[in-house]
Parts: C-alpha cells; sequence; structure tokens
C-alpha cells in the first residue's frame, strides 16, 4: 500500500502512544469517531483526534501507535465501492478531472497501527483537538 503522507499529524514519538477509540457514532448523515490518544502509562494525559464522516473502520478499539497516515486514494476509493451508496466513487482519475481533489473535498484512508496491526478508518476528513476542545 503506498502513502500520500509521512505523518499526518506529526504526534512526536508516536511509537509511545496508545489510541483507544471513545466513540463511534455510525447515523447518517453525522458519523464520527473519537479517538482518544495518550502516553505509555498515563490515560488521564491525552488529546482527541476527530473524524467527520466515517465511512468505515476496521480494527480493534484499542491499540499502540499513534502514527498516522493518508492511503493512495485508489485504495480507499476500492473500498467505499462495496459500501452501499459509494458503488459509483470516482477513481483517482476521474477525481482529479472532477476537482474533487484539488479541493480537498474527497474521503481519505487514514491508517495507524504497527507492524502486527493495521487500523483503517475512511472519513472526510480528521484533526486534532485538545482536551479543553472536547
Amino acid at each position: 500500500m503506498k502513502f500520500d503522507f509521512k505523518d499526518i499529524f506529526a504526534i512526536e514519538n508516536p511509537d509511545e502512544f496508545f489510541c483507544r477509540v471513545q466513540s463511534y457514532h455510525t447515523s447518517d448523515p453525522l458519523s464520527f469517531m473519537h479517538v482518544f490518544v495518550h502516553p505509555r502509562n498515563e490515560p488521564r494525559n491525552f488529546f482527541v483526534i476527530f473524524f467527520n464522516y466515517v465511512r468505515y473502520f476496521a480494527g480493534p478499539m484499542t491499540w499502540e501507535g499513534a502514527n498516522f497516515k493518508i492511503a493512495h486514494y485508489d485504495d480507499c476509493a476500492s473500498i467505499l465501492k462495496h459500501i452501499p451508496g459509494f458503488q459509483d466513487y470516482p477513481d483517482e482519475n476521474q477525481a482529479k478531472a472532477s476537482g474533487t481533489i484539488s479541493r480537498n473535498q474527497h474521503y481519505k484512508m487514514y491508517l495507524s497501527g504497527s507492524n502486527k496491526l493495521e487500523v483503517k478508518i475512511i472519513a472526510l476528513n480528521a484533526a486534532i483537538l485538545q482536551s479543553d476542545e472536547i
């Protein structure tokens, strides 16, 4: 699988963190996920990654490592095309031609985890929230 970015959130020492899906709301149109991220042995010292318009999640509810990457567009599209309502999701060439990619108005597959375990989250966007923003 190819990656577009090295570590999209630039978390310092991401291998020293644990992630936990705190909430996952799947009702359309407002599907979202909160992932709590905390240093090893410090679960009260956390920040949250908020994923908006989540369409797919594969992985455990907790995992080690907070190194998030974005998969190649077509890897994301190939999964989306199996989800009801997304069978006609455009491939990368179609999305480029329509301007969807240049406007960053497309779903992305966020990858995390380790060599032993891969976590996949397909969402429209994601952002880090500090604890006072929750």
